[in-house]
């Protein structure tokens, strides 16, 4: 069994089992899907062939997006919107250079952008060329551009009258299918672990709407997160006109820091902002120096917030899912200048981004 997908089969079983998601589910009948097409993907040898599956796995995930009589092409531009914030495809397309890619496209631009029965190019050829360059200005864009181009590919290699016997076209296949099958398996990975919203028979669990909703927020708090995903008996631990005078209070204190606050580094944050401000004000008893340990890395969050009916001493070191049954919530305090979408500062994260590192830490614990 090819890598990616023995190591997806395995996280998708591991989610299931622990979620109680049901085999019949929209969530486990499209992974698997994908799953059985990208194993295809990664081991025929035909170009046309792979690229197709390779194609099938996509077609299966993006199906997931959108409401019941929603046509291929809005699910599909739904899919691209999610697919592009996913750390380990911008990843992939940033390490890769994508020249190579469009230069064989152009080599055989007739057979796979040129429609015949409308005599007109298709959507993916305006983009061929802003994607060949070495350095494209956004990186979202690169993902689009090249998801668009071979959409369009793959509709060329479904026309009766299209010829794959040329060796550019095999060409540039084979070289689509190399860049798409790890944005597939990066994209399979992330609908594991943040399923789609309704496809599981479920309430999505808070962190699956953390990692999309919350990485953009330039505000203290994200509003999205606070009014649409809290249920009401935890909200009201703070009315609303506490609540109100509490935002006013940090607002004013952050004002007072700002100038310090904007330059200083993680742990000068945490002893001039969080410690003495943040915690106190949110009554957050948090603890320090928690370890959670991993089948695939080391966690170290900078704070934790401990269940209030856990029992028993409380513990620094946890073995992976464990950590659910003592702990609450894992806080990472960041210097402020800081994007999510950055590498981690954390020396125990690899090459991860720190938003990547919350999630899978998330994960992993089973922390709510």
């Amino acid at each position: 069994m090819p890598a990616y997908t023995e190591t997806l089969t395995r996280l998708r079983r591991q989610e299931q089992e622990a979620r109680g998601y049901a085999t019949s589910s929209r969530w486990y009948t499209g992974l698997s899907n994908a799953i059985s097409f990208l194993e295809r993907a990664e081991t025929d040898a035909d170009p046309l062939s792979s690229f197709r599956d390779a194609w099938a796995a996509a077609y299966n995930l993006f199906m997931m997006y959108g409401e019941p009589g929603d046509d291929e092409f809005k699910r599909f531009n739904r899919w691209i919107t999610e697919v592009k914030e996913i750390p380990e495809v911008r990843r992939v397309l940033q390490e890769a250079s994508l020249v190579r890619f469009s230069q064989e496209v152009e080599k055989a631009k007739r057979a796979l952008l040129y429609d015949t029965e409308k005599n007109r190019w298709r959507e993916g050829y305006q983009h061929l060329k802003a994607l060949g360059r070495q350095t494209i200005a956004r990186i979202d864009r690169a993902i689009r551009y090249f998801l668009i181009i071979v959409r369009d590919i793959r509709n060329a290699c479904g026309h009766p009258e299209f010829n794959p016997s040329s060796a550019a076209t095999k060409k540039a296949l084979a070289s689509g299918k190399s860049y798409l099958i790890p944005i597939i398996a990066a994209a399979i990975q992330a609908i594991i672990e943040r399923p789609v919203e309704g496809t599981t028979g479920r309430t999505t669990a808070y962190r699956s709407f953390l990692w999309p909703f919350l990485k953009n927020a330039d505000s203290f708090f994200s509003d999205y997160y606070l009014e649409r995903l809290f249920p009401e008996e935890e909200l009201e631990v703070f009315p609303e006109e506490q609540a109100r005078e509490l935002l006013k209070g940090l607002a004013r204190q952050f004002e007072t820091h700002r100038s310090v606050l904007l330059t200083t580094d993680g742990e000068d944050t945490r002893q001039r902002w969080c410690v003495p401000v943040l915690f106190p004000t949110l009554g957050a008893n948090v603890s320090e120096g928690v370890r959670i340990v991993a089948e695939d890395g080391l966690f170290e969050p900078s704070y934790v917030l401990r269940q209030g009916a856990s029992s028993g001493t409380p513990r620094d070191d946890y073995q992976g899912k464990e950590a659910g049954h003592d702990l609450a919530c894992l806080i990472w305090a960041l210097p402020w200048r800081s994007s999510l979408d950055a590498v981690s500062p954390d020396p125990a994260s690899g090459s991860m981004l720190a938003m990547e590192v919350a999630q899978r830490a998330l994960i992993r614990s089973d922390a709510p």
